[in-house]
């Protein structure tokens, strides 16, 4: 009789002593399932001991196998070797996760159970056991990690200080001063040329030629002649030079340069018309001949006369 496993089990009556005659076909069905079994199974008589792994060959993705023990092999080819397109990681390398982003689930959840050695670790980078990225020891910033929010408020803490302070750029120059121009506004006051001094206007200040009020500027006088007359407490003005003849003369307030006063009119033989002053005339007559008794004067002849 030719067993049926491991195509189908095999189905036996229940014989009772004394009651069902035994014949050899019983037994001998028995024996040949039995003996499929260990041929499936595989044993050390065919170098097939399914309990003893060698760790050797190579993996096939074949449907069916001769033993058990074939089977068994062929896994442990594939673990040790890896399986193209396997549903596991391989350590060699070349494996892919797939995940179906409709379901939500992860490709890979690492989770440290006990103890503080790394999750991964490859050339430079590490995953330490509390899943924060690290190159060469250093955590690595990224969007919501402590490293990168204690970074963001620290850059907007330096802005806002950086704002209110001013910039050294605003300096270009040996000699540069920084000078308001407002509230919370600066710009750049460039040295001036060499003797000016830094004078304010009340609004601003600027580097100008310096000026002692307590001495009469030089630009007073312009002109040669030019006199400087006093127009008041601490206060002066020029005085320009008179036209010729003008003699300077004080009115009893100020001085200026008037034509003189005629006192004297000494026309020969006759007496001229004489020039005012105060409202006195004054003529004096001269005569350069001889004296006559005729018409009443003698040279040198004087007359005052008052009006």
């Amino acid at each position: 009789m030719t067993a049926v496993y491991p195509n189908s089990v095999r189905n036996y009556t229940a014989q009772q002593d004394l009651v069902n005659t035994v014949i050899a076909d019983n037994v001998n069905s028995l024996q040949e399932e039995v003996k499929q079994i260990e041929t499936v199974l595989g044993s050390a008589a065919s170098s097939q001991n399914p309990l003893v792994s060698t760790w050797s060959g190579s993996f096939s993705q074949g449907t069916t196998w001769g033993t058990v023990y074939d089977r068994i092999a062929n896994i442990e080819a594939g673990l040790l070797s890896g399986v193209t397109s396997a549903p596991y990681v391989s350590k060699s390398g070349g494996s892919t996760i797939s995940v179906s982003t409709s379901t939500g689930a992860p490709g890979l959840t690492l989770t440290t159970i006990s103890g503080t050695n790394n999750l991964f670790t490859t050339a430079g980078f590490t995953l330490n056991y509390l899943g924060i990225p690290q190159v060469s020891g250093a955590n690595v910033i990224y969007v919501g990690s402590s490293d990168h929010t204690a970074l963001t408020s620290a850059t907007s803490s330096a802005v806002s200080v950086a704002a209110t302070k001013i910039p050294l750029s605003t300096v270009t120059t040996a000699g540069d001063l920084i000078i308001g121009t407002g509230s919370s506004t600066v710009s750049r006051l460039g040295i001036g040329s060499s003797g000016y001094a830094l004078v304010s206007n009340g609004t601003t200040a600027s580097w100008t030629v310096p000026t002692d009020t307590s001495k009469i500027p030089l630009s007073t006088v312009t002109t040669a002649g030019d006199l400087i007359l006093g127009s008041g407490a601490g206060t002066v003005s020029r005085l320009a030079i008179g036209t010729t003849g003008t003699v300077l003369t004080s009115n009893g307030t100020t001085a200026s340069w008037v034509a003189p006063t005629t006192y004297l009119a000494t026309s020969n033989a006759a007496v001229t018309a004489a020039s005012t002053s105060s409202g006195v005339v004054r003529n004096i007559y001269v005569n350069t001949v001889a004296p006559s008794t005729t018409v009443g004067y003698l040279d040198g002849d004087i007359w005052l006369v008052y009006v």
